[in-house]
């Protein structure tokens, strides 16, 4: 007869790394796209975790398509071969809890999760890695299988010769449409487009120009035509106005497009949320007072929560007063309008009174 366990002993979970990946790719992601920004959010937070050493480090990300293979080359802190052990093998496990000496507020990724979202779409991930925080520490090379398991080896220094870390995927037969070039480079400008850092898909950037509401070159005339860009770039409508959007206090910044058209109170389209100037959503319903169903934002915080998907905004206090605030943004543009521009004041009431009388009900 097989031994039993002993009752009395102290056991460890045993983890279907399979079964755990079907599960974040059909109840916790969305779409398979994800495993892009999962990859991209950890290239920023590594490259953020040098410049809390070295200021002056380069900041450069490169996403490469070629030959059916994707490749994500960071210029980030690095992975000696105890982090990899700790942090890539561990499910769970996050650099963003103090490995790095770094609070979690300046990361984007929280969770300890992100690197799994790659076997949504490969069987396999290969990292390489060079350290910037012990010289002396060999390039570490991690190999990982979809069935959960992994075996780590180190390479000589010629493999990587600068610090950062290089993620390698090759998609599964069914997902190769995921590692096609055009379709990289579109879900990196759709994440990626308010980061900071120097990233490019084969060699085109995805974010060279800031965005219009933060430039700072543009007269009054280039900006408002800017915004019209942007708007029928994420939108696909002209606005009738741009209201900046600004709350300090808790890191928010961006623009209310409004509406060219009416628009029914019962409608609820989604806003553009990003985080640390990551994409989390373009399908935030509660980021404004229901009163506010003529414009549409586009919005970049530093303090407002993600849900463990990172693809919504988590429900709390934070939320609620930013809710408010902008609502008050909002209704101090049409105070303005009154007082300033009659006349715009009067073509936005053609068309979005249902709007006001809204906001009449809920504010004195």
């Amino acid at each position: 007869m097989p031994q039993l366990p002993d009752l009395n002993a102290e056991h460890t979970f045993h983890v279907d790394l399979r079964g755990l990946v079907d599960l974040l790719s059909q109840h916790l992601y969305a779409s398979p796209r994800v495993y892009l920004r999962e990859l991209l959010q950890n290239a920023v937070d590594a490259v953020t975790a040098r410049l809390a050493l070295d200021p002056e480090a380069p900041r450069t990300i490169r996403i490469s398509t070629r030959g059916g293979e994707l490749r994500v080359q960071d210029s980030g802190v690095g992975l000696t071969e105890r982090d990899v052990h700790e942090l890539l093998a561990t499910i769970g496990s996050s650099s963003k809890r103090g490995d790095f000496e770094l609070a979690r507020s300046d990361f984007l990724g929280q969770f300890g999760i992100g690197l799994l979202a790659a076997f949504v779409v490969a069987d396999d991930i290969r990292v390489v890695s060079r350290s910037v925080r012990d010289a002396d520490a060999p390039v570490v090379e991690w190999l990982a299988s979809s069935d959960g398991s992994y075996t780590i080896a180190t390479l000589p220094p010629e493999a990587h010769p600068e610090p950062g870390t290089t993620v390698y995927l090759t998609a599964r037969r069914g997902s190769e449409s995921w590692l096609e070039p055009g379709r990289v480079l579109e879900i990196a400008r759709d994440y990626g487009s308010l980061l900071p850092h120097d990233i490019a898909v084969d060699g085109r950037p995805i974010n060279a120009e800031p965005a219009p509401w933060l430039a700072t070159h543009y007269s009054s005339r280039a900006r408002a035509d800017a915004l019209a860009a942007h708007c029928e770039q994420v939108f696909g409508f002209t606005p009738l106005d741009a209201i900046p959007l600004d709350l300090p206090l808790v890191g928010v910044r961006g623009v209310a497009y409004v509406l060219p058209d009416a628009i029914s109170p019962a409608h609820r389209a989604g806003h553009r949320v990003h985080l640390k100037g990551m994409l989390l959503t373009d399908r935030a319903e509660r980021l404004l007072p229901d009163w506010a169903f003529f414009v549409r934002c586009v919005i970049d915080s530093s303090a407002l929560r993600p849900t463990a998907s990172r693809e919504a905004l988590y429900e709390d206090e934070t939320l609620a007063g930013v809710r408010e605030a902008l609502g008050a943004q909002l209704r101090d543009w049409l105070a303005n309008l009154a007082a300033e521009s009659p006349d715009r004041l009067s073509r936005f009431l053609a068309i979005h009174d249902l709007g006001v009388r809204a906001l009449a009900v809920h504010d004195q």
